[in-house]
């Protein structure tokens, strides 16, 4: 055998090694980009899951913002004798902020 002949031989064994490499990849490349596209579609699915929770969340920190507005911007209560004396026959004379007994005067 010459050693052409045996270059030959060589390289078309060096040729099918990698042709055979290069088809394992592809099969493996299928697969992975399935796998990807599954992937991808549930991230996708979380990030617009979790836009729409940070949505809810920033909605409800305004409503929480909007009610705690409500208590400082009201009109200040104005305190009568007759209804600082209610209050104290109400409450028993107990020792009381004023929001606490304006709250509970309102809500009974």
């Amino acid at each position: 055998m010459s050693l052409q002949s045996m270059v030959t031989i060589f390289l078309k064994e060096n040729l099918r090694a990698v042709e055979a490499q290069i088809l394992t990849k592809r099969v493996e490349m299928s697969k992975f980009e399935t796998e990807y596209r599954e992937v991808l579609a549930q991230f996708t699915e979380m990030t617009s899951r979790y836009t729409q929770e940070m949505q809810v969340i920033d909605d409800l920190l305004k409503q929480r913002n909007e009610i705690h507005a409500s208590y400082t911007t009201g009109p200040p209560v104005k305190w009568s004798r007759n209804r600082i004396r209610e209050v104290e026959k109400h409450e028993g004379k107990l020792n009381l902020s004023p929001n606490l007994i304006f709250f509970r005067l309102h809500s009974d």
